[in-house]
């Protein structure tokens, strides 16, 4: 007997769409980390290179949020990316 799925347009519209504001949520919370991170370590040691802004653009939420926690106690920034 083949298996039949009774899911709805609206349904799997519902769904893609709760998808689609997650991933949004995501996106904006790590755009959000990158910026805050890029200024805080600004301030302290200075313009960043394109290396490091390139790393921030690229990072993963786990990296940017290990990296801030590094922050608070790195004497530069070599010590904040390891």
């Amino acid at each position: 007997m083949p298996f039949e799925l009774d899911v709805t347009e609206s349904e799997i519209y519902k769904m893609g769409k709760g998808e689609g504001k997650l991933e949004g949520k995501v996106e904006g919370k790590v755009e959000g980390e990158v910026e805050l991170l890029s200024e805080l370590l600004e301030k302290r040691f200075g313009p960043l290179s394109r290396i490091y802004k390139r790393r921030l653009s690229q990072a993963s939420l786990a990296n940017l949020e290990r990296w801030t926690d590094r922050y608070a106690t790195a004497q530069s920034l070599r010590e904040v990316f390891q």
